[in-house]
This record gives structure tokens, C-alpha cells and sequence, in this order.
């Protein structure tokens, strides 16, 4: 009965985001997590004039992140390196939808 909201309450007050960083200034990347049992995903954010738009989402089993670095951008994808904890890499590419 609670876990609605548990997840309104994630998501009204921005605690279910673990993570964002502004790869240009176009986009954004954001870690986040908005149920109580649900999976971490990873959310790539077009930012424009007045409003925002998701174009890409990807679930993860990853619970935090330390880093995230812009390492290529085509017209069509954008690709990223994830740092987990300091020790673990690994690159991953979005699509623009």
C-alpha cells in the first residue's frame, strides 16, 4: 500500500536522483531510482529553453556512481565513460531519439 507513495515522494522531492551531470549544454545525464524496489536507470535529458525532454533511458543494476564523462557525440548517439566507486569503467552509448 505505501510503495506508490514511496515513489511519489522519490520523485516530488528529488531524492530518487542519485546523480546528474551536465555533459553539454544541451544535454544531461542523470542516475536515478524512483520505487522503493525498482532498478536504477540511467536518463540522458535534452535541455530546452523552457523545458526538458528524456531522449534515452537504460535500467542498471548499479546502485551509485562516482563519474560521468562525455566521450563522443554523433548526431545520433551520444557516448558515455561511467566511473562505479573509483575502480570500475565502463562505456556506454545512447541513442537520440
Amino acid at each position: 500500500m505505501r510503495i506508490p507513495l514511496v515513489a511519489i515522494y522519490l520523485s516530488s522531492t528529488g531524492k530518487g536522483l542519485m546523480m546528474k551531470k551536465q555533459l553539454t549544454p544541451e544535454y544531461r545525464f542523470q542516475h536515478t531510482c524512483y520505487s522503493g524496489f525498482g532498478i536504477a536507470q540511467y536518463e540522458i535529458v535534452k535541455n530546452n529553453v523552457i523545458t526538458e525532454r528524456t531522449v534515452s533511458k537504460m535500467r542498471t543494476g548499479v546502485d551509485y556512481l562516482d563519474e560521468a564523462i562525455l566521450l563522443s557525440e554523433t548526431n545520433d548517439s551520444l557516448k558515455l565513460k561511467l566511473y562505479e566507486k573509483g575502480a570500475y569503467t565502463e562505456i556506454i552509448s545512447f541513442s537520440k531519439k
